[in-house]
Formats: C-alpha cells, sequence, structure tokens
C-alpha cells in the first residue's frame, strides 16, 4: 500500500560514475537486442548510449538466435526476455546474461533477512493459492515474467490466475501481505558498484527522479556488501516506515530504466566485459 512521503529533510546526492566515459570504436563486445521488447522510450534510450559509445549492435527476432549464434563469436550481452535468456546461456554466450540462480524469492530471503520487504511470504503454486486478504502482494518466485509482481484485489487474482494459467504451465508464486510504501527506487549495480539509479515511484504515483536519498545509497550499499546475486543486477527498494527495505531483483538486461544515466549502465557492462 503506497503512502506519502512523510515531510522532512534528507540528504540528496546525484551520481557521477566514478569511471571515465569514452568513446571506443574497436568494441570487442556485441549487444544483441530483442525486437519489440522494450519500450519505446526504453529502446530508444539503450539504442542512443551504444550510439553514443560506438558499440556494435544488432537488433534481433527470436526466430534468428540460430543464425545469430553461427555468426557472431565475440562476447555478446543479450538485452530482452527470458527465452533470449535461455538461449544466451545454452549457447554458452560470454556473459550472454547475467541471470543466476540467485533471482529466486526465496534466496533473497535467506540473503537479505529482515531487510527484505515481503519476509512474511508463502510460497505456493498458482494453481493451488487462495487468497485470504482482501488486498496482497503477489509475483512468481523466480524471475521469470509469467506475470507483472504487485498488490492486487481478490477479484483482479482471479482474472490473473485464469490469463497465466492459460497460457503457459503452473508457476510457483510468492504472496505476503501489504506494505506501506512512501517511494521506490531502483539501482544498476555492476561489479558491486552503483552505477546509475532514479526513483520511480512516490506515494504509489508514477514519479521519476534521478536525485537520491543519500540513506537509500547507504542502504543499497550494505546490501551490496552483504549478498552478490550476480556480477550486474538491478536492485529495486523501498522506503517504509521501517525504513528502506528490498523490494526484488531484476536481470540487468531486461530491466526499464526509468530515469536512469543508460549510458553510463552501456558503458560499465561493456567495459567490465571487455
Amino acid at each position: 500500500m503506497a503512502k506519502l512521503l512523510p515531510s522532512k529533510q534528507m540528504l540528496r546526492v546525484r551520481f557521477s560514475y566514478s569511471a571515465p566515459l569514452r568513446l571506443r570504436s574497436d568494441s570487442k563486445v556485441n549487444w544483441i537486442i530483442q525486437e519489440n521488447f522494450y519500450s519505446q522510450r526504453n529502446h530508444s534510450l539503450l539504442i542512443s548510449a551504444l550510439n553514443l559509445l560506438e558499440i556494435s549492435y544488432i537488433e534481433i527476432s527470436l526466430k534468428e538466435l540460430s543464425f545469430v549464434n553461427e555468426k557472431i563469436k565475440n562476447n555478446i550481452i543479450a538485452c530482452g526476455g527470458n527465452v533470449l535468456m535461455a538461449a544466451a546461456k545454452s549457447y554458452n554466450w560470454n556473459p550472454g546474461s547475467f541471470l543466476t540462480e540467485a533471482f529466486d524469492f526465496r534466496k533473497w530471503s535467506e540473503a537479505y533477512h529482515q531487510n527484505l520487504l515481503n519476509n512474511d511470504f508463502v510460497v505456493k503454486y498458482l494453481s493451488d493459492f487462495s487468497p485470504t486478504d482482501d488486498k496482497f502482494f503477489i509475483r512468481p518466485v523466480e524471475d521469470n515474467k509469467a506475470f507483472n509482481g504487485g498488490v492486487i484485489s481478490k477479484k483482479e487474482f482471479i482474472s490473473l490466475k485464469n490469463k497465466v494459467l492459460d497460457n503457459r504451465e503452473d508457476v510457483e508464486i510468492v504472496a505476503s501481505s501489504c506494505k506501506e510504501i512512501y517511494t521506490e527506487t531502483r539501482f544498476f549495480i555492476v561489479n558491486n558498484e552503483i552505477i546509475s539509479a532514479s526513483q520511480y515511484k512516490s506515494g504509489g504515483k508514477l514519479l521519476l527522479n534521478s536525485i537520491i536519498d543519500s540513506s537509500a545509497i547507504n542502504f543499497v550499499k550494505e546490501m551490496i556488501n552483504q549478498w552478490e546475486p550476480s556480477k550486474a543486477y538491478v536492485l529495486d527498494v523501498a522506503l517504509t516506515s521501517d525504513g528502506y527495505k528490498v523490494i526484488e531483483l531484476n536481470n540487468i538486461t531486461s530491466s526499464g530504466f526509468y530515469d536512469c544515466d543508460v549510458t553510463k549502465i552501456v558503458f560499465a557492462l561493456d567495459n567490465f566485459v571487455y
């Protein structure tokens, strides 16, 4: 449950990535972008960043995966959905995808404990779950995009359940009670360093802001030092009445950018692999 942020003074800072940006025409990394995956805005931001940094990339449909695998032998970063991520793994692209076994809600609970927002969770198969609360939080256990997580009502759950099970096999879900959330902020992390961040919600409404509270930064740094789920990932955090909490992890090459500096994110990933 969203709630407006209490009025109080909080120190805010704007990120400045420590490594200098530089144009490269000799990139040995090929970026593969899945067609029609990103929103128009996110797609434009990503392509603009790749062009600015003179990084090699191609846009493909999923039907072209085997052809691409035959033709491209250099390091590959794949940007897209779960089918592309699975293909990257099966083709042994390096790095291909930054997804690991750690992208599982149960792993997050083991790592973050009381710092996880929805730590009062139950795990069930979608077909077996019967909600008791009028409103509750639900999401897939794994980062498989079976459906978008969020707070829904019992009525909305019935529709969601039917829609998901009509189109795929049963899926494990996490459900928990609603929480009061003041703000939500996304952090892009590469090699244990915060590269860029953006607030994306305040009081439950979309509000983009790249100027981040220092307390949020410090909390995320603590989480980075506590556990490394992947060499590159996205961490979403919420400000609550109990301080900052981890909402979820996301695949860094499948996530929306909000007001983050996409050029810095692309540079950090490309430079990390290069």
